[in-house]
C-alpha cells in the first residue's frame, strides 16, 4: 500500500491561491504542500500575460492586470472552501507598481478570504530576510521594461538586485506560459551558474509560469549559494502563514527554515 492511503487529506491545511488564467504549475503547489497543505486554486480571467510581449505596453498591461477586479473575482471563488491562509501567485504583476502594491493585492484578497494573505514578491523579500539574503542575481524571462522595475521594487526593502541575465526561453522572444514551464533544469541550472559571483547572496529565478522544483538544490550544490524562486517563496511564506512547518522535498534552503 502507498504512502499515500495512509495520508487523511481532511486534515490537511486548505490553502487559497489566486494565480493569472494562464497558470500551468499547479503541480509544483502540490508538491510543495501536500500533504500537509491542500492548494486550492482560482484562476483569473483574460488575455494575462500574453500582452507582456509588446514593446511599449508590457508594463502597462502588466499594471492593468495588477488593478484589475479580475482578482477579487477569482477571491470570491475561493470563499466556501475556508481556506487557512492565502496567497497571490504572480511576481511581475505584484511587483510592477513597485513596493505597496504587493500589499495591496494581497489586502484586497484578503478582504474577501478574511485570512492572512501573502503575494508572490512579498515572499520573496519575506524570503531573502529569512535566509540574511541583500543581493542576488536574477534568471529573468521578463522583457526589459518589466526587468527595469524589478530593483524598483527589492532595493528600497534592502535586496540588491546585482545583475540579470535573460534567458533564451523568454516572453520577448515569443514563448508561452505553457513553453516557459517546459524549460529543463539543467537550463536553469546553468544559467545560475553563469551569474554566480562573489557580490550576490543568492540566485532569484522569479517568474511564476518557470518550472523551478527540480533545479533548487542541483544549483543550490552547484553554487554554494540559496536559491530562490517565485513558486518556491510564496509556497514556503504562504505554509508557515497556515502554520505548517514542514521541509518539503526539492524545497531548498528556504524550506528548511520551519518559521518566519
Amino acid at each position: 500500500m502507498s504512502d499515500q492511503a495512509n495520508i487523511d487529506w481532511a486534515k490537511a491545511a486548505r490553502i487559497a491561491l489566486v494565480v493569472p488564467g494562464d497558470s500551468q504549475v499547479d503541480d509544483e503547489f502540490w508538491r510543495l504542500l501536500s500533504p500537509h497543505g491542500i492548494p486550492l486554486v482560482s484562476r483569473t480571467t483574460g488575455a494575462e500575460h500574453g500582452q507582456m510581449t509588446t514593446p511599449g505596453a508590457a508594463a502597462a498591461h502588466t499594471k492593468s492586470l495588477a488593478e484589475s477586479s479580475d482578482l477579487e473575482v477569482a477571491a470570491d471563488r475561493l470563499r466556501p472552501v475556508k481556506a487557512v491562509a492565502a496567497a497571490y501567485v504572480d511576481t511581475s504583476i505584484s511587483f510592477i507598481r513597485g513596493p505597496g502594491g504587493d500589499l495591496d493585492i494581497s489586502n484586497r484578497i484578503e478582504s474577501f478570504l478574511e485570512v492572512a494573505t501573502v503575494s508572490t514578491s512579498t515572499a520573496v523579500v519575506h524570503a531573502c530576510r529569512a535566509l540574511n539574503v541583500s543581493s542576488f542575481g536574477v534568471i529573468t524571462v521578463y522583457v526589459d521594461e518589466v526587468n527595469d522595475t524589478m530593483p524598483l521594487f527589492f532595493e528600497p526593502q534592502g535586496v540588491r538586485v546585482a545583475r540579470m541575465h535573460k534567458a533564451d526561453s523568454s516572453m520577448e522572444a515569443g514563448n508561452t506560459s505553457e513553453e516557459l514551464g517546459q524549460m529543463t533544469p539543467n537550463e536553469l541550472v546553468e544559467l545560475g551558474r553563469s551569474i554566480d559571483g562573489d557580490d550576490i547572496d543568492a540566485v532569484f529565478i522569479p517568474c511564476t509560469a518557470v518550472r523551478t522544483l527540480d533545479a533548487i538544490e542541483p544549483l543550490e550544490d552547484a553554487i554554494g549559494k540559496p536559491v530562490i524562486t517565485a513558486i518556491q517563496a510564496t509556497m514556503w511564506r504562504v505554509a508557515r502563514l497556515a502554520g505548517l512547518s514542514h521541509d518539503a522535498p526539492q524545497g531548498g534552503k528556504l524550506f528548511e527554515i520551519t518559521a518566519f
